[in-house]
């Protein structure tokens, strides 16, 4: 009579076998006693960038408001040509018009020219005067923006119109004091479908051969979010205009269920915006993040961003970004093997930013990362493909959608898991729908309202990383500027 061989790592389908029972067996059991195995995102360094997912999506609404509060003066363009204008050129509002479109298609030099005209014939507009002020702020002629809006407080207009003008004062006057603060506070809540990113195959590898537990499986989870952001920009006085800046942002995540996912992020950021004129923008800057899972610390993050951005026309401009950092990862309750992970960070993105249309946006770029760590099975090296778009739908709202895909390769296996090499492939693709609240009651102007849907697939040459999430968000944002 002969034995049955025992089982190969390598077979990874013989879920039949008895040492695969008994690897189930004390799996099971010591998820029952209360292993943190069941309750902790199989995919820590998926989970750990969530958090800058969130803010970049909320910094990414906030400058979309600003866009689509400056874009609402246009937004009534009709298209009116010039031809149009030649077939009647005393038309005083088919040149507002005219101007308008021009405005529209990037030709501000020429609406101020188109506005002049008008006004030579007809001073006493408020509404014309108004958007020559806002002509003379695109163009950065500061002070004779403001003088022009605050000699059109004393013509006689309509008080929407007058508000619409002491807005753009308070903006003006901002933009020229050498030193602005800004504070923003945001609450919110969370859906994930699967939060702690169980397998879509509801089983695990241990040491190659595939466990279904009893526990752990993909479940639904509400979390509580909250964000606090501050920060100052402080200009050098220079003819070239280089500022110097500085970032504090803290984030929190409450988990109703898992609370061993519950996340706290503080950030900290300090450099310079320096003004390199026909050469770009550039930016220096050395971000910190101190990452807390569970109310521990688990991560800390520390280095240099170089960042560069040129607008070559109208349309078309391009963007590069570099960064070097530390990431010292430190063993918590849950996670005593965290320090495997330490190791030096390397980033860089490019791309191109690309204007459709007057109110429409899109970004394309590509990326590549690598991510050392003392444990070889724990680095890996990432290509990254995304596409962005932007649109300014009217009356202040707008619409962010994104696709991300990133390629994944881990530089060895690891054979607690599997002796098979681990690649993954994820993509990401979801939409923000953002709008301030003034529009449904004047006191709520500084509030912003954004909700957000995003759809989350990883797929992996090891099962335990092959999952899929759909979450949902919405957060209210209150901002003050000083």
């Amino acid at each position: 009579m002969c034995e049955t061989p025992a089982p190969s790592v390598n077979q990874e389908s013989d879920v039949n076998s008895i040492p695969a029972k008994l690897i189930s067996l004390l799996i099971s059991a010591s998820v029952s006693l209360g292993s943190p195995i069941s309750v902790l995102a199989q995919n820590l360094d998926e989970e750990i960038q969530k958090p800058a997912i969130a803010t970049s999506t909320q910094d990414d609404a906030l400058e979309a408001a600003d866009e689509a509060e400056e874009h609402r003066a246009v937004e009534d363009n009709d298209g009116v040509t010039y031809a149009d204008v030649l077939k009647d050129p005393d038309n005083i509002d088919l040149n507002y018009r005219w101007a308008k479109t021009q405005v529209a298609n990037g030709d501000i030099k020429g609406a101020s020219i188109t506005l002049e005209r008008i006004l030579m014939v007809d001073p006493a507009l408020p509404k014309i005067r108004l958007f020559y002020g806002i002509v003379l702020y695109r163009l950065g002629n500061l002070q004779e923006a403001l003088r022009e809006l605050e000699a059109i407080l004393a013509l006689p207009m309509t008080s929407s119109l007058k508000n619409e003008v002491k807005a753009y004062i308070a903006r003006i006057k901002k933009k020229m004091r050498s030193t602005n603060w800004t504070a923003s506070t945001g609450i919110g809540f969370q859906y994930d479908t699967n939060h702690a990113a169980s397998p879509a195959t509801g089983r695990r590898l241990f040491a190659g051969i595939p466990i279904t537990l009893l526990t752990g499986q993909r479940q639904e989870d509400f979390s509580y979010l909250f964000l606090l952001g501050m920060g100052v920009e402080h200009d050098l006085g220079t003819q070239a205009g280089h500022k110097l800046f500085a970032n504090l942002n803290y984030y929190r995540a409450e988990q109703i269920l898992l609370n061993t996912l519950d996340v706290q992020v503080y950030h900290w950021n300090l450099g310079a915006k320096l003004n390199g004129g026909r050469y770009g923008q550039f930016k220096i800057s050395t971000p910190f993040d101190h990452l807390r899972l569970s109310e521990e610390t688990y991560l800390r993050t520390y280095g240099l961003r170089l960042e560069w951005d040129r607008t070559l026309n109208n349309k078309l401009s391009l963007f590069t970004q570099l960064q070097g950092s530390k990431h010292d990862y430190v063993k918590t309750t849950d996670i005593p093997t965290a320090t495997q992970r330490t190791g030096d960070h390397y980033r860089i993105d490019y791309g191109l930013h690309y204007n459709l249309r007057p109110n429409q946006r899109l970004t394309a770029g590509l990326g590549f990362t690598s991510q050392n760590a003392r444990v070889e099975s724990n680095a890996y090296d990432r290509h990254k493909i995304q596409l962005k778009h932007a649109w300014l739908l009217g009356k202040s709202r707008f619409l962010l959608s994104g696709v991300t895909l990133h390629l994944d390769k881990y530089r060895e296996p690891d054979t607690a898991i599997s002796p098979r090499d681990r690649e993954d492939t994820t993509f990401r693709v979801g939409s923000t729908f953002g709008m301030p609240l003034g529009a449904v009651w004047a006191p709520l102007k500084d509030v912003l309202w954004t909700f957000t849907y995003e759809y989350f697939h990883a797929g992996s040459s090891l099962i335990n990383y092959a999952y899929t999430n759909n979450k949902v968000s919405t957060l209210f944002t209150y901002r003050w500027e000083s």
